[in-house]
Order: structure tokens, then C-alpha cells, then sequence
């Protein structure tokens, strides 16, 4: 290179859009289940929760993740769209944070700095299936709550805890459900 010239980096170009490449790891996969909030003492100890609507998912070297929730389409009114919370676990790899041992793990609150309050909310419209929402034959689905999903800080697990369920009017499954994209 001369004096006086500038060179840029392999793959910057000067002025366009930049391109983030991204890909799916997967499939939506039901997480938690909306229709009933955590045990206030699972946000300050997320490796202890014990719910069976709850369940940890394995990473697997996705780098975000996507949440949104999942509605059946017996109900004809939303009064309270879900409100999450997503956790990453961190430690040795080859430990399921739902096993009994779990020494050396440990979790870290990824869509906030504050570990308890708030949250991430999955925004339903108050009449679902009257609105533009998106559907299919069984269920109503909300928007994701971001396009660009939620980092993972490099967790080998993650976890999204329900800290406001779902209310509405009518029955049936309510769940959250995450998709893990790179």
C-alpha cells in the first residue's frame, strides 16, 4: 500500500448495509408454559425450578435466541399476554441444569441486568383471531418479542421463566417457545 492510502478490512465495504449471516439451529421448541407464573423464588434460583411446564434447552453453539408465545386458538379474547424472562447456564457442557448434579453451574439473567422484575413481553392482540395474527389450524401465535433475539453470552443452556401468565378468555394451551438461531 502506498502512502497515504486506507485500506479496509476483508468483507467491509464502505457505505452499504452491513450483513449480519444468521441461521436457524433448529425448530420452535415449547419452553415453558404461559398459562401459570413462576414460583417468585425461581427468578433469584432458575437452576432450582421445579415445574413441568418449565424445561431447559441445550444450546448447542447458537448464539440468540427468538421467543414468542403460542396460543390455542380456543380462546376469543386476550386479556394478559405473557411476560418472560430468559436465563443462560453456564459451566460444564455435558450438565443438564434438570439433572440432579450441578456442580460448577451457574445462571445469569441474559435479557436483563436486574434478576428480578420485568421482563420480555409476547404481545397478543386483544381479540386474536379477528386481528392480523398470525395462525395456523390449531393455534394463534404473538409477534416475536425481538427480530433479533435475545444473546446468549456464550451459555451452554438457556431457560425462559414466565413472570406474568397469560390470561384471556376461553381454554386451552398457552406456551412460550423459543427458537435458537446462530
Amino acid at each position: 500500500m502506498a502512502a497515504g492510502e486506507t485500506g479496509k478490512a476483508a468483507g467491509a465495504s464502505a457505505g452499504g448495509t452491513i450483513v449480519h449471516p444468521c441461521s436457524v439451529r433448529g425448530s420452535w421448541v415449547t419452553v415453558n408454559n404461559a398459562t401459570t407464573a413462576q414460583a417468585s423464588g425461581d427468578f433469584l434460583n432458575p437452576l432450582g425450578i421445579d415445574d413441568d411446564g418449565f424445561r431447559w434447552i441445550e444450546v448447542n453453539g447458537a448464539t440468540r435466541i427468538l421467543i414468542r408465545a403460542r396460543c390455542d386458538d380456543g380462546y376469543s379474547a386476550v386479556s394478559t399476554s405473557p411476560v418472560v424472562q430468559v436465563f443462560g447456564v453456564f459451566g460444564p457442557d455435558n450438565l443438564d441444569p434438570a439433572g440432579g448434579n450441578q456442580d460448577g453451574l451457574t445462571s445469569l439473567r441474559l435479557d436483563s441486568n436486574a434478576q428480578t422484575g420485568g421482563g420480555l413481553t409476547t404481545t397478543f392482540p386483544a381479540s386474536p383471531m379477528s386481528s392480523n395474527t398470525l395462525t395456523d389450524v390449531t393455534y394463534f401465535y404473538s409477534l416475536p418479542v425481538d427480530l433479533d433475539g435475545v444473546d446468549l453470552k456464550g451459555c451452554a443452556w438457556v431457560g425462559v421463566t414466565v413472570a406474568t401468565a397469560f390470561s384471556g378468555t376461553g381454554s386451552g394451551a398457552v406456551e412460550i417457545q423459543a427458537l435458537l438461531i446462530n
